[in-house]
C-alpha cells in the first residue's frame, strides 16, 4: 500500500513541502495552491464533491494585485462564493479593463475564456480527487495546516472528518495543525493518535506558515509530523480482512493487534511469526498467512 499525502490547505505551503520531499501525490490536487481560512470552504466542497463527483467553482470578486510569487508576476487575488481566494491563476491580462479600485465583481471585468479555463481545470482536479478518495489500495492521509488561529476549530473539524467520511476509503488519517486546540492533544504531549472526533487524527499545537518550505528550523520541525505518522506505519502489520486491506498496531506486552484506523476493533493474539498469524475476535478464530506481498491474507 502507497501512502499518498493530500493538502487540505490552508497555504500553498504544505503541498510545496511535499513536493520537495517527493511525497506522492505529486500531481495538483483542488486544494494545494489557494489560501483557504476558513474550514468550511473544505469542508462544504468535499460534501459537493461527494454528491456530484465533481465540482466547478464559481469566482466572485477581485480582490487586490500582488506579486506573491516567485517571478514577482503582478497576478489578482479572486475570491469564490465558498470563500476560497485563487491567488495565482488569474493576472492583470485577464482583466477587460484598466479599473484597479478593488473589490469589484468578477462578471463583467474578467475575460470569460479565462474562467472557463480556471474551471475546467480545477473541474479535472476534483474529478481525480474524487478518484483518490475512493480508492481502497492507498493510505490517505490529509493535511489540515492553519496558519491562523481558529477559534471554532472544534466544530470545523467534525465538520470536516464527516466530509471525509463520505469517501470510501477505509485507510484515511488527518494531521491537524492549530494553535488554538487544547494542549493535551498535541501528539509532541500525547504521543497517540487521537480518535475522538470520528477518524484517527495527529494533533499539533503549533501555527506553521511559509517558513516550513524557507527556513531550516521550521522545514525540519514540519518535517517531523510526517516522519512520526510515517514511523507509526511502519511498525503496524498489514492484514487483509473481508477483503480490505488495514493497518494494526502491535501491542507486544499485551499480545493485541489494534486496528490503526479504529482503536475499537482489537484482534487478541494466539499464534504469530513471520508467515503465519492466528487471532480471536469475539472468541472466533481467524489464521492468516503472509503472501508475496507481505501482507497477512485470511484463509480461515
Amino acid at each position: 500500500m502507497n501512502i499518498n499525502y493530500i493538502s487540505l490547505g490552508s497555504f500553498c505551503h504544505p503541498k510545496m513541502f511535499l513536493r520537495k520531499k517527493n511525497k506522492e501525490v505529486l500531481k495538483s490536487l483542488p486544494f494545494d495552491f489557494h489560501s483557504s481560512p476558513n474550514t468550511y470552504s473544505i469542508y462544504n466542497i468535499l460534501n459537493k464533491l461527494h454528491k456530484d463527483k465533481t465540482y466547478i467553482h464559481e469566482f466572485k470578486e477581485i480582490l487586490f494585485e500582488h506579486e506573491y510569487n516567485d517571478k514577482l508576476k503582478k497576478e489578482l487575488a479572486i475570491s469564490d462564493t465558498e470563500g476560497v481566494y485563487f491567488l495565482h491563476f488569474f493576472d492583470i491580462n485577464d482583466k477587460l479593463n484598466d479599473n484597479n479600485e478593488y473589490p469589484v465583481q468578477v462578471k463583467g471585468n474578467i475575460n470569460e475564456n479565462k474562467i472557463e479555463e480556471i474551471q475546467n481545470k480545477f473541474k479535472q482536479r476534483y474529478e481525480y480527487l474524487y478518484e483518490i478518495l475512493n480508492n481502497k489500495k492507498d493510505i490517505l492521509i490529509f493535511l489540515r495546516i492553519e496558519n491562523y488561529e481558529n477559534k471554532v476549530w472544534e466544530s470545523d473539524l467534525k465538520n470536516l472528518v464527516k466530509s471525509l467520511n463520505n469517501f470510501s476509503n477505509p485507510n484515511k488519517f488527518l494531521i491537524y495543525t492549530q494553535t488554538e486546540i487544547n494542549n493535551d492533544l498535541d501528539f509532541n504531549q500525547s504521543r497517540k493518535i487521537n480518535y475522538d472526533f470520528g477518524m484517527p487524527i495527529i494533533f499539533y499545537k503549533f501555527l506553521f506558515d511559509e517558513k516550513i518550505s524557507t527556513d531550516e528550523l521550521y522545514e525540519k520541525k514540519f518535517n517531523n509530523i510526517i516522519v512520526n505518522i510515517e514511523n507509526i506505519i511502519n511498525l503496524c502489520i498489514l492484514i487483509q480482512f473481508d477483503n480490505v486491506n488495514h493497518y494494526y498496531y502491535y501491542d507486544k506486552n499485551n499480545n493485541k493487534l489494534f486496528k490503526l484506523n479504529d482503536i475499537n476493533f482489537v484482534f487478541n493474539i494466539e499464534f504469530f511469526n513471520d508467515k503465519m498469524l492466528k487471532v480471536k475476535k469475539n472468541n472466533q478464530l481467524f489464521i492468516f498467512l503472509k503472501n508475496k506481498d507481505n501482507i497477512f491474507e485470511l484463509i480461515s
